[in-house]
């Protein structure tokens, strides 16, 4: 079975005189979008370090093809340049101020708004045709190329969207809802002249969460200071906790830090932990999501002593023995939190959650490392 990868571009400039509609117009890569493309490459390179290379595809537009390149150059393929791998035509709109096209034409962009994946922009493409431009191009290459080679494309959010649309016969007029953030990657299987399923959507690689991405989230989710020195120390007792436990036992400490940097992206909601996840996973890291998503449940099924830990476990444990920014124990923990109980709802929830702690403890005692 084939691997076909979707690349989304790496991020593009923006134009500081405000939001365009830009699909075709060739706008290049910003100084962050250059990095990531650059990470990108290591993610590929790791990935095909003892498989063949795959072929790569590039929509010739300056933001994808930039973005290629270093995957091209890190596994010895020169990336093709494909037509019908370019962005959306978005006709009349193209290159033009969302506002002016507001002002101008608001029958158009009334429609446009209603049925944004069907609509079509005097001149222009609607998603379901971009879609089809798409999948059409991609179908020839996988018929006319080596079965044993997987394929890369890098190209667009637009058309990527639309593809995907199309892919799980989806509502057309839902397609911006699929979430493509730049830089990240979405895998299809194919097999017999057919797509087999999706294996996932929309991924930005765990490489890509660097410190500087991690201080985008913190502003663009206004995280206050005191929340960020929080989440900074459940990192370090994490990691601290993760160093103690022996290595049969545990899983890759990389996820469990990313996730405790991030785990409280939005505790100023209610339900937190939920909304936190529902943002990570729009931002492109799903495995995070899932791991943030459960960080504050009370359900748990126990497992035997002396069995490695998951890193939910290894994260819930982790918030549970820090109390602001300092590192406490499991019982002073829970007795300030305790006094924030003002239902028998709410109590019933800190015990379970309480009992949840103690028994996570109790399986990170069975598997610490042995002093020499």
């Amino acid at each position: 079975m084939r691997r076909v990868y979707l690349v989304r571009h790496g991020e593009r400039e923006s134009d500081v005189t405000g939001k365009r509609y830009i699909g075709i117009t060739d706008v290049p890569l910003s100084p962050v979008g250059k990095k990531e493309a650059e990470k990108l490459s290591h993610y590929f390179s790791g990935l095909y370090r003892n498989e063949e290379s795959p072929l790569i595809f590039s929509s010739p537009l300056k933001r994808s093809l930039d973005t290629a390149c270093p995957t091209g150059n890190a596994l010895a393929v020169i990336p093709v340049l494909w037509d019908d791998f370019k962005e959306i035509n978005l006709g009349s709109f193209e290159g033009r101020l969302i506002s002016e096209i507001r002002e101008e034409l608001p029958k158009e962009y009334k429609e446009r708004g209603e049925h944004p994946g069907s609509y079509r922009p005097p001149g222009g493409e609607s998603f379901e045709d971009a879609g089809k431009r798409f999948l059409n191009a991609l179908s020839e290459i996988l018929d006319e190329s080596d079965v044993s080679r997987d394929v890369l494309i890098f190209t667009h959010s637009g058309v990527i969207r639309a593809a995907l649309s199309l892919l799980t016969s989806s509502d057309i007029d839902n397609v911006l809802n699929i979430s493509i953030p730049n830089a990240s990657v979405s895998c299809l299987m194919y097999e017999d002249g057919s797509f087999d399923s999706i294996r996932f959507r929309g991924v930005r690689p765990l490489i890509l969460l660097d410190e500087k991405e991690i201080m985008r989230l913190y502003k663009k989710y206004e995280v206050p200071d005191n929340v960020i020195r929080h989440m900074r120390a459940v990192a370090k007792a994490a990691d601290e906790i993760y160093e103690s436990i022996d290595r049969d036992f545990r899983s890759g400490n990389e996820l469990l830090i990313k996730s405790a940097l991030l785990h409280d992206l939005l505790r100023r909601e209610k339900n937190h932990a939920v909304v936190s996840a529902d943002a990570l996973e729009k931002e492109g890291y799903p495995e995070i999501a899932e791991i943030v998503r459960l960080h504050h449940s009370e359900k748990y099924t126990s497992r035997p002593l002396g069995t490695p830990l998951s890193t939910e476990e290894l994260l819930f444990y982790a918030d549970k023995v820090v109390l602001e920014d300092k590192r406490v124990s499991v019982e002073e923990r829970f007795r300030e939190s305790r006094k924030k109980c003002l239902s028998a709802e709410a109590l019933q929830k800190h015990n379970a959650l309480y009992e949840k702690a103690v028994l996570i403890e109790q399986r990170i005692e069975s598997v610490k490392r042995r002093q020499a």
